[in-house]
């Protein structure tokens, strides 16, 4: 089945989720683009160009080309071997801005796990993730709390772990690879679809976390990077958005800045 999928361009998080639920379209999630940057070279943004085609994320990358994406899976996870209250907190250290999400009382006090949901709608239409503002805090709110799901196995350090599960985090205990196993995934240095990078910290940031999960093609050296999994960082960055209509009716794309990648296939 053939999808019509848009892009919006540079979009803090609050923007993209936004944006997303006033034009009745799903944000692509951590797995399906993860797929794409794996088995789609129609990531691309001029996918009949033969030259670019042919790059890699690298050689794009140098030449000014790259795709850095807020996925439509939003997560919530405390500190490392903190277990969870009523709600997980997280500040944006740029604005200041505090995000918080409600915790479920039945995965209250589970410790060394991540919450996820999935952007998308109910099947009346209503958004299942929408962004309530009051002060400094932004409250996340989540319409059908069943679509609320608690991953055991949270890793408490960045590493390779094992991501076959349904939402592609990268869960449980890191996989020491040996050197012959670190072939190519096709055009990619990952041994396989199952095996990712989980970061869930940086220098600057080693606590809670609520916000969405981001991906990159490439690092700030041009690295390839599309194997690795963002679960921390700062919800005002900016960063582009893939998202697929919902709605049969036309879509009003001048407000959000939206732009058409084309028809693509649709896993």
């Amino acid at each position: 089945m053939v999808q019509k999928i848009m892009k919006l361009k540079d979009l803090n998080q609050v923007e993209a989720i936004r944006n997303a639920n006033e034009i009745g379209a799903t944000i692509l999630s951590n797995k399906k683009i993860d797929y794409r940057f794996f088995n789609h070279r129609e990531i691309l943004d001029v996918i009949k160009e033969t030259e670019r085609i042919n790059r890699t994320p690298s050689e794009n990358c140098y030449h000014g080309e790259t795709h850095r994406y807020w996925t439509g899976t939003l997560v919530a996870h405390e500190k490392p071997n903190e277990r969870l209250t009523d709600a997980v907190k997280y500040t944006d250290k740029y604005t200041g801005i505090t995000y918080v999400f409600e915790v479920p009382k039945e995965y209250q006090n589970e410790k060394n796990a991540i919450l996820v949901v999935q952007h998308g709608f109910s099947a009346s239409g209503n958004p299942i993730i929408t962004l309530h503002e009051d002060g400094k805090n932004i409250f996340v709110d989540i319409s059908d709390k069943n679509k609320i799901k608690l991953l055991p196995n949270l890793p408490t350090d960045n590493g390779t772990y094992d991501a076959s599960n349904e939402n592609g985090i990268p869960l449980g205990a890191e996989l020491r690879l040996q050197p012959n196993e670190e072939g190519l995934h096709k055009y990619g240095r990952w041994p396989n679809e199952n095996i990712r990078f989980l970061q869930v910290m940086t220098y600057d940031h080693e606590g809670a976390y609520v916000g969405l999960i981001a991906r990159s093609d490439t690092d700030v050296f041009c690295n390839d990077n599309r194997g690795t999994v963002y679960a921390c960082g700062n919800p005002s960055v900016k960063r582009d958005v893939l998202v697929k209509p919902q709605r049969a009716s036309p879509i009003p794309t001048a407000s959000c800045g939206a732009l058409r990648l084309g028809e693509i296939n649709q896993p």
